[in-house]
């Protein structure tokens, strides 16, 4: 149970932060907490020690630390958000304490409130902040825990994707408590999301609020809720009768948690199903079912359907997406048929969805697979994407530049085809001896007269093809007056950074053909300070 003195204590606590751990001294609105938890600390000595870290923070001898009102601060989070449950639900006297403590780095309280502030206010700036909270360990501070629950139910996607995807099962079961203070069952998709989370960090724990979801919260929630209940065949009644809802992700939802039960009963409903005409509520399922007689029947009525297969596209679509991801043979071989034939594939990409059905086989890393890709990918031109997701994963990086060059028919093709392939951002920046790709990409780039792709793809030792890139640099500053492009000045840099020994040259040639001398002094000595003077 909470004890309401102790969310008291730290609105104290918290002010302390803010003004300074010195105005701790004598603090009778610290002070007044101390006897209370006194009294707490004869059942359970926690309390004790919180009084003891309360005391050396108010004392006139000189102990009102910043380390002091760390130690206090931190203990106190740790009560608040690991505390049990009562034994009886009498008196906070009789609370059966088992508190787990929060470790965290001494990391000042004034660097994690603009980290709070960032996670809490909606602003889109400085995102990237994000990656750097978890990138530089500080994610596992404490006192962030309840800003990135928050976090997860704003509109902000790459925060949110980011919080929920990588900081939290990071973290794990200490946000626990924190998910659970800021879940409303009642609430907008994304608190779906947070007991999705929930979901997977306590597993069957969660099925007495997964019951209450399902009868009393929004029908987004209700969803999840029911994936939950999955867990356990004492659901299966309520499980069938959430097959008949109205609602088609309740259905569906449900026939995929009967399927995890193993339920004979959800079998003989899903083989009922398929001989329907709407079967997209079925597809979770179907895609999961581990019943051989339900295997075969999606195989057969595939194959049943595609000799017309305008006149049942819609079904069709849903049974290949479940062939794509079962796995077996027969199924992936039928796929593969649909690729084969470029006039078919013309005939079929948009009512079959051929193309995202691709997309489907790449979420998985295997040589059938990627097999199946490069296939598919050879005989249809506009797939050279999924092209070079398979030589990437099935061949080395020389012979991925032999196969894949002709792909790169345009500018905005290449870009957008190679960035998507190896995640790169903007900004990204990899050692030589971290790039995936073949050397080579970069000359290819150059020979074309593609300053911007060769940046992104140029290895740092690359002298020659450095020479080249400044050139062809140079002269579109030059015969491009009017235009100027920022990147211009940071390829300088970089190659001012790699110790290029014509960068001054090409300094100089940039300033010639027209580029402004400040800006591009400016951006190279803040890359490079002192360069150039």
């Amino acid at each position: 149970m909470a004890i309401p003195i102790l969310n008291e204590l730290n609105d104290e606590i918290t002010r302390l932060y803010i003004a300074g751990s010195s105005l701790g001294r004598d603090d009778p609105r610290i002070k007044k907490y101390i006897p209370a938890l006194q009294k707490l600390g004869e059942k359970a000595p926690v309390f004790n020690t919180l009084a003891e870290r309360l005391i050396a923070l108010t004392g006139g001898d000189g102990s009102a630390t910043p380390e002091a009102l760390m130690e206090a601060g931190m203990l106190l989070y740790s009560i608040r958000y690991t505390q049990g449950s009562t034994d009886t639900g009498e008196t906070p006297g009789d609370m059966v304490y088992a508190a787990k403590p929060l470790t965290v780095a001494r990391t000042p309280y004034s660097k994690l409130n603009e980290l709070i502030t960032l996670l809490t206010s909606g602003s889109q700036a400085h995102s990237d902040l994000v990656r750097e909270i978890y990138e530089s360990g500080l994610f596992r501070d404490p006192r962030l825990f309840a800003a990135y629950a928050a976090a997860v139910t704003d509109n902000r996607s790459f925060i949110s994707n980011y919080i929920a995807d990588v900081i939290i099962p990071a973290v794990g079961q200490d946000m626990v408590p924190f998910i659970e203070e800021s879940l409303d069952i009642k609430g907008s998709k994304r608190h779906a999301r947070l007991f999705r989370i929930l979901y997977h960090l306590t597993g069957k724990a969660i099925l007495p609020l997964a019951e209450t979801a399902l009868a009393e919260g929004a029908s987004h929630v209700a969803v999840e809720a029911i994936h939950a209940l999955g867990e356990d065949p004492k659901y299966e009644e309520t499980l069938l009768s959430c097959t008949k809802d109205k609602k088609g992700d309740v259905k569906a939802a449900a026939f995929a948690a009967l399927v995890k039960l193993g339920s004979a009963r959800g079998d003989e409903l899903i083989l009922e199903g398929l001989g329907k005409a709407n079967i997209g509520h079925l597809e979770e399922a179907l895609a999961a079912s581990k019943n051989p007689d339900v295997a075969a029947k999606v195989q057969e009525e595939a194959e049943r359907i595609l000799p017309a297969f305008k006149e049942s596209h819609t079904r069709l679509a849903v049974l290949l997406r479940v062939l794509a991801r079962r796995n077996e043979e027969a199924g992936l071989v039928l796929i593969e048929k649909l690729y084969a034939d470029p006039k078919f594939y013309a005939d079929a990409v948009y009512l079959l969805d051929l193309e995202n059905l691709l997309g489907i086989i790449a979420e998985e890393n295997t040589e059938r697979k990627n097999r199946l890709l490069l296939a598919a990918s050879e005989k249809n031109e506009s797939l050279g994407y999924y092209k070079l997701v398979a030589c990437i994963r099935l061949f080395s990086r020389e012979e991925v530049f032999e196969r894949c060059k002709d792909v790169m028919r345009s500018k905005g093709y290449s870009y957008n085809l190679l960035n998507r392939v190896y995640g790169l951002d903007w900004d990204s920046r990899i050692p030589d001896d971290r790039k995936p790709w073949d050397p080579r990409w970069a000359g290819f780039f150059v020979a074309r007269g593609d300053s911007y792709l060769a940046y992104r793809y140029i290895y740092n030792n690359d002298v020659k093809t450095w020479k080249q890139l400044l050139e062809i640099c140079a002269k579109q500053i030059k015969d491009r007056p009017n235009r100027r492009e920022n990147y211009y000045a940071d390829i300088l840099s970089r190659a001012f950074a790699n110790k290029h020994p014509e960068a001054m040259k090409y300094y100089e040639k940039f300033i010639k053909a027209g580029y402004a001398k400040e800006e591009l002094m400016l951006t190279i000595n803040t890359n490079n300070p002192g360069t150039i003077q």
